[in-house]
């Protein structure tokens, strides 16, 4: 009898845990899907493959939300600009090809560098310009006459 007893435990407690796992799997399965939250502007830039930069300069077109105040750090929803741009024109949001460097002209081989101009001292360059420095009218030869 103690046998039968002791089996029934075992098997109560394997139903019960069995309940308890369909349990949860019925409800991970209801639960709505929630947004990651709210990302930063590096985060949205991956997410759409362009610049950080361009992100702030589109933020309001892509439902920024400022937190802390009128200066403060711009959060952006994902799901939210992704909406947005669902019925973009893609070129429009897209940012434009930049613009190439200008090359640097080559020099020839063997060429020596430039050669980078001495900078005086400013008490070297006065004195080479003839400056002088203003006077007072009651001196006379750089001296005080009383």
């Amino acid at each position: 009898m103690a046998g039968s007893a002791n089996s029934g435990t075992v098997e109560t407690e394997q139903l019960v845990e069995a309940i308890a796992r369909r349990v949860v799997e019925l409800l991970r399965a209801e639960e709505p899907q929630r947004p990651p939250g709210l990302v930063d502007a590096a985060a949205v830039a991956r997410d759409l493959e362009v610049e950080r930069d361009w992100v702030y300069s589109h933020a309001t077109d892509l439902g920024a939300i400022r937190l802390g105040g009128p200066k403060g750090r711009l959060r952006f929803d994902l799901q939210v600009v992704r909406e947005r741009l669902a019925g973009a024109d893609p070129s429009r949001w897209r940012p434009p090809g930049r613009t190439p460097r200008r090359p640097t002209p080559k020099r020839p081989k063997g060429a020596e560098l430039p050669q980078k101009r001495q900078v005086e001292s400013p008490k070297a360059q006065r004195r080479a310009s003839g400056w002088t420095p203003a006077r007072s009218p009651n001196t006379i030869n750089g001296r005080n006459p009383r």
